[in-house]
C-alpha cells in the first residue's frame, strides 16, 4: 500500500500563484519579441522606395474630390486639404527617388 501525502492549502496556492507569475513573465517576453520584429520591419520597410511610393499614393487617394462630400469644410478648407495631401505625396516620392537612386544608403 502506498501513502499519500496531500500538500496544505497554503502551498498549492503559492504553486498556483508562481504558475501564474510564470505564465505572465513568458506572455511578456513574447509580447517584448514581436513588439521588437516589429521595430526591426519598420525599419526595414523605411527605408524601401516602394513603401514611400505607396504612401504617396495613399495620400494622393486622400485628397478631397470633386464628388466627395465635403461635410462642414468650406472650399477654402478643401483646397488647404489637397494642397497638404499633395505636398505630403511630393515629399514621399521624392524620399523615395532618392532611395531609388542610392543617395540614402
Amino acid at each position: 500500500m502506498t501513502a499519500t501525502v496531500e500538500m496544505p492549502a497554503a502551498v498549492t496556492s503559492t504553486e498556483q500563484l508562481m504558475r501564474r507569475a510564470v505564465r505572465e513573465l513568458l506572455e511578456r517576453v513574447d509580447y517584448a519579441e514581436s513588439m521588437r520584429r516589429r521595430a526591426v520591419q519598420d525599419a526595414i520597410t523605411s527605408v524601401l522606395a516602394g513603401q514611400w511610393k505607396h504612401r504617396a499614393e495613399t495620400f494622393e487617394w486622400a485628397a478631397p474630390r470633386a464628388g466627395d462630400y465635403p461635410g462642414a469644410a468650406t472650399a477654402a478648407d478643401l483646397a488647404e486639404a489637397t494642397e497638404r495631401c499633395a505636398a505630403v505625396a511630393f515629399a514621399c516620392r521624392a524620399l523615395a527617388a532618392m532611395l531609388d537612386a542610392g543617395w540614402l544608403e
